[in-house]
């Protein structure tokens, strides 16, 4: 801890109390006698923000985040992608405390009403690419599984005659084309952990298959821009954000989603749940 304190340059007290906070998440997080931190329990940041609103007020979860951060991960976890999730989990943080509104106005069945009332306009394929992609984005988050940004970021798109499950196994998240139906693929390394969710819904079906036939532009990426070059997160965000805004009269993100979902979806089956905590 004296290591972290003086690089950089915190607060002796607040960084202890920090390091015990997250230890009361974790045992064996800190160990004080010999000032040993072991941050592998940090890996899965889903189950992190999920113990930390358990426990505390959202100023104590985002001051906690800030911490892990910014200190805990850079100092010693190199893993960029961790990272990544983390950083994606502050601002929506933040965002929340600008915003509390959010999750007092708006449900998890006022927003699937929303997409049942207005699909229809989407099969025309007149809408342009930019909103039917964020509304496509949207059915798969109410009606699939509400992922990570950065996983909806880098789907790939795979469509043959003859695909099988096992050959998405190269990519981290997919949606594939078999048969006739769509499935969302998520590899972890091999086949047996494997998630496979039929994207089945009446409503995302026939959204996917009119999105794939008209609008998708990169295969490796299947949310892109309208050039079809990949999206950046702050875009990819602030679009989504102005999309439900303008459509739904509130601006929601992504994480605002993921939070409505599992709220309301706490039956959801066994591979649903793997997905949303991947």
């Amino acid at each position: 801890m004296e290591n972290l304190v003086k690089i950089y340059n915190l607060d002796r007290y607040e960084t202890l109390l920090n390091l015990k906070r997250i230890n009361k998440l974790f045992d064996g997080f800190y160990e004080e006698e010999t000032d040993i931190i072991s941050p592998l329990c940090l890996e899965n940041s889903q189950k992190t923000i999920e113990l930390l609103e358990f426990r505390y007020s959202l100023l104590t979860v985002i001051n906690t985040i800030r911490f892990i951060l910014k200190v805990v991960l850079d100092y010693y976890t190199p893993d960029q992608n961790l990272k990544d999730e983390y950083t994606e989990i502050y601002s929506e943080l933040l965002s929340l405390r600008s915003n509390p509104e959010n999750y007092e106005k708006i449900t998890y069945p006022t927003v699937c009403e929303f997409v049942e009332n207005r699909y229809l306009d989407y099969l025309t394929g007149t809408q342009n690419f930019t909103k039917t992609r964020n509304f496509v984005m949207l059915a798969i988050m109410l009606f699939a599984v509400p992922l990570k940004l950065h996983h909806l970021l880098n789907i790939e798109w795979n469509c043959y005659e003859g695909i099988d499950f096992d050959d998405t196994l190269e990519n981290t998240v997919n949606i594939i084309k078999k048969h006739g139906d769509f499935f969302l693929v998520i590899n972890k390394g091999s086949i047996v952990n494997q998630i496979i969710i039929p994207l089945n819904h009446y409503i995302l079906h026939r959204l996917i298959g009119i999105y794939t036939s008209k609008f998708l532009k990169n295969k490796h990426h299947f949310f892109s821009t309208a050039t079809g070059l990949p999206i950046t997160k702050p875009n990819m965000s602030n679009g989504f954000i102005n999309f439900t805004r303008k459509e739904l009269g509130l601006g929601l993100t992504i994480y605002d989603i993921r939070k409505i979902w599992q709220k309301t979806n706490k039956n959801v089956n066994e591979e649903q749940l793997r997905a949303f905590t991947f």
